[in-house]
């Protein structure tokens, strides 16, 4: 794929924006036509290589993961989840996510294919290099006391519950949007779950999570007019809070929800998750699915030694319960046995659905050619 080198004038003004990288990386120049209303729809199942640092190694792995589905219609893409840092290596410098994202780009466009980016703006790793300098520097980053136990095994976050904090992903999701929402193989954008495991006496609350949340998206939403959002639901307080955030988001269009939290053992579920439960009406609320995009996920839980399931159990759940349009799937090499691994189970069952989800269009997802 030819990438264009244009000729770039750099003024004071945009040097004391922090842009100069940034404008150094070339556009990208799609094979693909769009339209230049409505939003890009391409449904059904990609997969994700669990590696949340970016590296050449990494990207290798994953170009040699898509070579072996080049061919295959029933796998439409990749979802690639990598640090902050790696996205933004200083405040206002995004050349780095962007060279990343356009290589990403330029494979899928060869193979037809598409792509979900994902930030990580926490750790399960206790990794400082989750975010940039500049945040850490600044007392925006907060990290589990050795000896103690966060919930979910949370391990570091950044302070995204607070204003200043927040207005940097926002940020970041401007400078994306303004690079690659017309871009026709960026299927989705998203942060992470709204579960934060974090103690109230590092100056923590549900109220201001849920508020510069709410936020992210207002703000996102106006500069992302072509590309679907994802909301990482889980659990936050209780169903009145999330059918408030779910409700908020969605609002307009241009969100679809899904989180990393499946409800096993399908069919008889006893690990109820409370976004799943209101998505589909069980508090009592609007039953939203088929009118909201369902991005369904499968992780190590359903995949590992704690409530194993087949492929076909997974995905009945997804689809059948939840109504998903999008199915990310682990790539999974080392959980679980035969049934649960990508090669010999997870691809295998793909192709014998077809590549099957649910494709109808729900509102504001407009025809792209």
């Amino acid at each position: 794929m030819a990438v264009i080198l244009p000729a770039v004038t750099l003024t004071r003004r945009t040097l004391l924006r922090g842009l100069v990288a940034a404008a150094a990386v070339p556009a990208l120049t799609p094979s693909l036509a769009f339209a230049t209303s409505g939003r890009k729809w391409h449904p059904g199942h990609y997969f994700w290589p669990s590696e949340p640092a970016w590296s050449a190694d990494v990207q290798r792995r994953h170009f040699a993961a898509l070579d072996t589905v080049a061919a295959n219609p029933y796998v439409t893409g990749i979802k690639i989840a990598f640090h902050w840092s790696d996205f933004e290596a200083a405040r206002g410098d995004y050349s780095p996510g962007f060279r990343i994202i356009d290589a990403y780009l330029a494979k899928l466009d060869a193979m037809d294919k598409f792509l979900m980016v994902h930030v990580n703006e926490r750790s399960f790793g206790g990794s400082a290099a989750v975010y940039p300098r500049y945040v850490a520097d600044n007392g925006w980053v907060i990290t589990r006391p050795s000896g103690a136990t966060w919930t979910g095994g949370l391990d570091s976050t950044a302070r995204m519950w607070q204003p200043a904090v927040m207005d940097r992903l926002i940020a970041l999701s401007r400078a994306f949007a303004t690079r690659y929402d017309g871009h026709p193989r960026f299927e989705q954008f998203s942060l992470g779950e709204t579960a934060m495991g974090v103690p109230g006496r590092h100056g923590f609350s549900t109220e201001a999570w849920r508020t510069e949340l709410k936020r992210w998206f207002t703000e996102s939403k106006k500069a992302w007019p072509s590309t679907y959002l994802r909301l990482n639901a889980n659990v936050i307080d209780n169903d009145e809070a999330m059918r408030d955030l779910i409700t908020h988001c969605v609002d307009g269009g241009g969100v679809t929800v899904g989180g990393p939290n499946p409800e096993p053992p399908t069919p008889s579920i006893t690990r109820f998750i409370t976004a799943n439960r209101v998505f589909r009406g069980d508090d009592g609320g609007e039953d939203l699915r088929g009118r909201i995009p369902w991005t369904g996920e499968v992780q190590a839980k359903g995949l590992g030694s704690r409530f194993p399931q087949t492929p076909g159990e997974i995905f009945a759940y997804h689809h059948d319960t939840m109504h998903a349009s999008h199915m990310v799937w682990l790539h999974n090499t080392r959980t679980g046995g035969t049934p649960q691994r990508w090669s010999t189970g997870i691809l295998p069952y793909i192709n014998s659905i077809r590549g099957r989800v649910h494709t109808a269009r729900p509102a504001g997802a407009n025809p792209m050619a």
